[in-house]
């Protein structure tokens, strides 16, 4: 019975990855801002240990990082996807 189960197993998993790869990609606004949010509080750990960006310019770093982050839950979760609506 167990090997019966395996290509259906295979299959079912294949057609839920397709539809993963189908529905998200970085023309979804979503998930663009969210990696730019990701990107944006990479560059401030990378600034504040490499660089050496302390007191202001990380804090508006982390000031930049967060207004993408409301930018991401307010307008663009309401106006412009279509694939993230609940």
């Amino acid at each position: 019975m167990r090997e019966a189960a395996r290509p259906v197993t295979a299959r079912a998993a294949s057609s839920v990855l397709q539809y993963v790869n189908d529905s998200m990609t970085l023309a979804d606004p979503k998930i663009f801002v969210a990696l730019l949010s990701w990107a944006i509080y990479s560059f401030e750990l990378y600034a504040q240990r490499a660089i050496g960006w302390r007191g202001r310019r990380a804090a508006w770093l982390s000031a930049v990082g967060f207004g993408v982050v409301l930018l991401n839950f307010v307008p663009v979760s309401y106006f412009f996807t279509n694939s993230h609506n609940f």
